[in-house]
C-alpha cells in the first residue's frame, strides 16, 4: 500500500470513533487500529502499524478529531507527496504524515515506540522520536498554529483542550502530567 490514513481508536470509546467517522469523506484507504489492554500503546500505535504494514506514506490521526475540510488529505498526500509532514511544529500527538523511506534512510530509531505501555510512555517517546525526525528528515510543518492553547470544550462527558484550524479539530483529553496519570480512570458517558 502506498498511502493510507491510520486512525488510533479504542473500542470502549465508540462515541469518539462514530463522531470521527461522520466527518470523514475521502477515497484514501483508512485503517482503524484499536488500542487494547494488552497493546495499549496510545497514539504510538498508529505509527507502529504504518511501519509494520510497510505503508510508504501514512497519516496518523486520532478518533478524538473531526475533519472540518477533507481537502487536508490531498494537501498532505498530493501536494506534499513523498515528504514527511508534521501537522504542528513539533510532531505533537503523533499527528503527522510519515514517509517510511525517509525514516529508514535517515536512521530514525523506532525501538522506543515499541516499548510504550501507557500514556505517559507515549508522551515521553513522542519527544525524542519527533526530535530525531526533525533533525534527520527535515519535515514540512503544515500548520504551525495547530498547538495547545486555552480553548476548552466539554464533549462526551469530559473537558477537552480544543486545537483547531480550518481543516481539523482535535479534542485533547490529556494535556498535563496530572491528566495523563488520570487517563486510565476516564470512561466516556
Amino acid at each position: 500500500m502506498k498511502q493510507a490514513i491510520i486512525v488510533s481508536t479504542c473500542k470502549k470509546f465508540k462515541c469518539w470513533r462514530d463522531n470521527f467517522i461522520k466527518t470523514l469523506n475521502t477515497d484514501y484507504p483508512v485503517i482503524f487500529v484499536n488500542n487494547t489492554e494488552e497493546k495499549n500503546m496510545y497514539d504510538v500505535l498508529g505509527v507502529t502499524t504504518g511501519i509494520d504494514l510497510g505503508i510508504e506514506e501514512f497519516l496518523v490521526l486520532h478518533d478524538t478529531m473531526e475533519i472540518k475540510d477533507n481537502a487536508v488529505f490531498d494537501i498532505v498526500f498530493k501536494d506534499h507527496k513523498g515528504k514527511t509532514v508534521f501537522l504542528n511544529p513539533h510532531g505533537q500527538m503523533f499527528l503527522n504524515k510519515y514517509v517510511l523511506k525517509d525514516m529508514l534512510t535517515c536512521g530514525v530509531d523506532f525501538n522506543p515506540l515499541y516499548q510504550v505501555k501507557d500514556k505517559l510512555g507515549a508522551v515521553m517517546a513522542e519527544g525524542g522520536f519527533h526530535s530525531a525526525i526533525k533533525q534527520k528528515c527535515n519535515p514540512i510543518v503544515l500548520f504551525p498554529e495547530f498547538i495547545d492553547g486555552p480553548k476548552r470544550e466539554i464533549k462526551f462527558g469530559r473537558v477537552n483542550m480544543v486545537i483547531e484550524n480550518k481543516y481539523l479539530k482535535k479534542y485533547k483529553g490529556c494535556w498535563n502530567q496530572e491528566l495523563i496519570q488520570d487517563a486510565k480512570k476516564y470512561i466516556p458517558k
